[in-house]
Formats: structure tokens, sequence, C-alpha cells
């Protein structure tokens, strides 16, 4: 059988096959190149350089990066760090905390790079920062690179696991500040108390406490041994001795004053924002 040859014909398809398969190679081309500058979890092998600071890569699953603060003697030394690549579960410590105001920023050296970070993180950072060693935390803000969409969604998935495998949770709920408690004299708080008004210096966070301390004192006074009076017969001799022991204890506890301006101090503490944040729960709750 005699076969018919067309020249135009082969020539044509032998163009049109070296044509798709050179399409064929630009897109696998193009699709490496959009997969290295999305930079999805554990497809860059290389270092990422953006919003001025270099991203180590994210080569696991379960990568995270960690930033190493470095020590200070001095509130006021500049903030300088390192970031590494981690795992989850690795030696960190997770910061919890509120951005702050993401228009009024402060600089943050990084291995000769900086970037803005939030006057909030920065207080915090400079509040737990170590004066004669490195601190290694995991810090939403800096850790992630907030401009990589994909990256992003990727870590926020990660976030509980974050925060549960931890080291340890360090919560910031915002500065300090100084509290100046004055003390009135009354005949009815007991000789232990001064007769004259005196003060009590602590921050406004250490009275806080110090007032959760007295509530928990209060309930343990009014609720003793609640559990074995229950077990028991009220009408018993040593039930009816437990009963005077604890009319005491009440009195003692009402002669001295529960309701002062502590409280103030307290509205002003769950003023902060941090409570008010919708992942706090997840972030300190989950922590082992």
């Amino acid at each position: 059988m005699h076969r018919f040859h067309n020249p135009w014909v082969h020539g044509s398809l032998e163009a049109t096959l070296k044509e798709t398969l050179g399409s064929t190679q630009r897109a696998w081309t193009k699709l490496q190149k959009n997969k290295t500058q999305n930079r999805t979890p554990g497809e860059t092998e290389t270092t990422i350089e953006d919003q001025g600071l270099r991203y180590p890569a994210l080569r696991y699953p379960d990568s995270i990066r960690v930033l190493e603060l470095l020590p200070a003697l001095s509130e006021t030394t500049p903030l300088a760090c390192r970031l590494r690549s981690g795992r989850i579960g690795s030696a960190y410590e997770a910061l919890s905390y509120v951005w702050g105001d993401v228009s009024d920023t402060v600089d943050l050296h990084c291995e000769g790079k900086t970037t803005g970070i939030t006057q909030n993180l920065d207080a915090a950072l400079r509040h737990v920062r170590y004066h004669d060693r490195s601190r290694y935390l995991w810090v939403d803000a800096v850790c992630i690179n907030q401009r990589d969409m994909a990256e992003r969604g990727h870590q926020v998935k990660l976030t509980r696991k974050i925060y549960k495998y931890a080291k340890g949770v360090l919560v910031w709920i915002g500065k300090d500040e100084p509290y100046v408690y004055h003390h009135s004299v009354s005949a009815s708080i007991g000789p232990e108390y001064p007769k004259e008004p005196w003060e009590t210096r602590m921050t406004k966070a250490t009275y806080t406490f110090e007032l959760f301390h007295r509530i928990y004192d209060h309930i343990t006074v009014n609720f003793a041994d609640l559990d074995k009076v229950l077990a028991k017969d009220w009408s018993s001799p040593e039930t009816m001795a437990w009963e005077r022991e604890l009319a005491n204890r009440r009195k003692e506890r009402r002669q001295r004053p529960l309701y002062d301006k502590t409280w103030e101090v307290m509205e002003t503490f769950f003023a902060f924002t941090w409570f008010y944040r919708q992942w706090v729960i997840q972030e300190v709750v989950v922590a082992s």
C-alpha cells in the first residue's frame, strides 16, 4: 500500500508539537516561580526577604519561626533579635498579647534589617527581655510573614498547637502603673491596724492580684470544710462546735474592710484590651 506523504502536513505537525512542548515548559517554569513567590510552607528552600526582614524557610508542615530576643542590661536599649527556624514543640515561649495601633510603630532591629512593630509589642518585648541571655519567643507579628497570605493562612491553623506545645505562654496585658492607696482609720477593723492613716505603694497589677487573694481567702473562710459538714449530723456536738468556730471566723472577716478602692484598680485592670481578644481562651487555656 502506498502512503501519501505531504511535507507541509508533517512540518506543521512538528511545529505544533514543538510549540506545545514549549508552552508546557513555560507553564511549568511559571508555576515553579509562582510557588516560590507564594512561599507555601514546605516548598521554599531559600531564605525569604520581605518587610525588611530575612525569613527562614518553613520546610515542614509543622515548621514555625522563633524570635531570638537578644539580651540587654537596660530596658531603654533598642530591641535586637534574630529569626530562627523551628518546629512546634521546640524550646520557645509563646507570647499572648494585643497588637495595638498598627499605625503607631517603632523599629525592631533584626540581623542588620529593620522592621516596624507596634508600641504595645515593643513594650512587651522590653519587659520580657533577659539581661544576660537570649530569650526564644513565638510572636505572630514577627515570626509570620504578614504579607504572605498563603503562609499566614497556614500558620493561623497551627496557632492552637503552637501555644499548646510551647515551653510556656507569656501573657502581656499591658503596661503597669504605680499606685498609691491611702488607708483610712476605722475603730472596727481590729487592733492589728495602725491608729493613723497610712499608704500602700505598689503597682496597679500587684494590688489587683492582692485583691484576688483576698477574695479567695474570703471564700475559703466562709465555705471551709463545707463538704465535711454536709456529711455530718447537724445536731452532733462536733458539728455545733464547728458552727461556732465558723461564726467567729466570719465575724473576724467582717471586721476587716473587703470593699475599698482596690475594686477601682481591678476595674482598670480588666479594662485592658487583652481581655476582649477573640483568641485569649485558645492561647491561655490550651497552654501546657
